[in-house]
């Protein structure tokens, strides 16, 4: 596949606007700031859908009257997500990445989000086998985007990010303790009126009981993650690294019937990893984003598992090698070897924006997800381990 752009190294960047909008009142915000790159929206009469794919971000889509026209989307961002997301990269990413197809356009960017254009599709659908084709495809064309300096030896930063996760939940990294320290009266009181109003039962850990949470000790985590690294560095440095995606379950794919279109969304989570990270994720979001996933029915088999990974080769331009029938099943097994990491990185995200973001609790159960996650993590570790 070959990937399309009209720049060179140097991407377009989009207008800051040193402002903070109210999520609560993106209807009356979004169009204002919408007429500051849309000049011609100022007499025009928008329509509105909420969006509710985001899980701790408002999102907010406006129509213009004509259908030839393109919509936009106004996004906030989830409470003290900073700590979780690093903002910058993200629309760093998104700017080079639109450039080449593979990303909205960011339109605008303003203190607490971004304005970005709507692309067209309808959600896919994984019980839907005959949509791995391409899938596949486009998940091998957004791989195989070219490095900016055009070095392709990049290093993994999952376990940077790992790191990152568990510094702020042991302590070492004081940010997340001040920022709960802060949040603590209004924070309780959120929580009161969460569970009185959808009957909630579970509750953030606190920093102090993370470990009786997880079943599991920070010194037995901090170990881990010296065997994580020591693996990868070991015997997977033969896998190339590239500009992943790291959240491809199936509501960030987007299939537009009309042109027979594959669209990727939702870039919070992008950067360098492993390919085969990517399309693993995949295969164990099958699952669904449930508070308790059911892994052992939905996990795909083997035989498609190794289908879309034959389909996904058949695309992947950096891949200057094409991998055989044996080299094939080979790397069908070892793409499952990363299911732990995958359940790892997500429980660890889980329990943080529980902590940080508690108002997103009326929406979706961060607790349960985040110990669910971390219990099929200590299952399957020692087949990575392994690897």
């Amino acid at each position: 596949m070959t990937l399309k752009t009209n720049v060179s190294q140097s991407y377009n960047q989009s207008v800051h606007v040193d402002i903070e909008l109210d999520a609560a009142d993106l209807k009356t915000s979004g169009p204002r700031l919408a007429c500051l790159v849309k000049s011609d929206w100022i007499n025009k009469k928008l329509s509105f859908k909420e969006l509710t794919d985001g899980l701790s971000n408002q999102m907010l889509a406006m129509f213009p009257p004509s259908y030839d026209e393109q919509a936009l989307i106004i996004r906030t961002y989830g409470k003290n997500s900073d700590l979780i997301v690093d903002r910058q990269a993200e629309i760093r990413n998104m700017v080079k990445l639109s450039q080449y197809d593979m990303a909205n356009e960011v339109l605008a960017t303003f203190n607490n989000g971004f304005l970005y254009a709507l692309v067209p599709g309808d959600q896919i659908d994984v019980d839907d086998g005959k949509i791995d084709s391409p899938l596949a495809a486009k998940l091998a064309a957004f791989h195989s985007v070219p490095s900016d300096d055009g070095n392709n030896e990049k290093k993994s930063r999952l376990t940077e990010k790992l790191d990152h996760y568990v510094h702020l939940l042991n302590g070492t990294n004081s940010q997340l303790r001040h920022r709960l320290e802060a949040m603590e009266p209004s924070a309780t009181g959120m929580l009161d009126a969460i569970k009185t109003t959808v009957g909630l039962q579970s509750s953030p850990p606190s920093l102090d009981s993370l470990e009786s949470f997880f079943e599991y000790s920070f010194a037995q985590l901090d170990d881990d993650l010296h065997q994580i690294k020591s693996t990868l560095k070991q015997k997977w440095s033969d896998i190339p690294v590239v500009l992943c995606h790291n959240d491809t379950l199936s509501r960030n794919f987007l299939f537009d019937k009309q042109t027979n279109t594959m669209h990727m969304i939702d870039f919070e989570h992008s950067f360098d990893n492993l390919y085969l990270y990517d399309i693993e994720n995949y295969f164990v979001e099958f699952a669904g984003l449930s508070s308790s996933p059911d892994w052992s029915k939905k996990y795909p088999s083997r035989e498609r598992r190794l289908n879309f990974i034959s389909e996904y080769v058949k695309h992947a331009d950096f891949l200057h090698k094409k991998p055989g029938a044996d080299e094939l099943e080979k790397l069908c097994d070892r793409c499952h070897c990363l299911l732990p990491l995958t359940h790892l990185y997500w429980a660890l995200w889980a329990v943080l924006e529980a902590m940080l973001n508690p108002e997103a609790l009326s929406e979706f159960d961060y607790v349960n997800y985040a110990k669910n996650r971390f219990t099929q993590y200590k299952l399957h570790k020692n087949e990575f381990f392994a690897s």
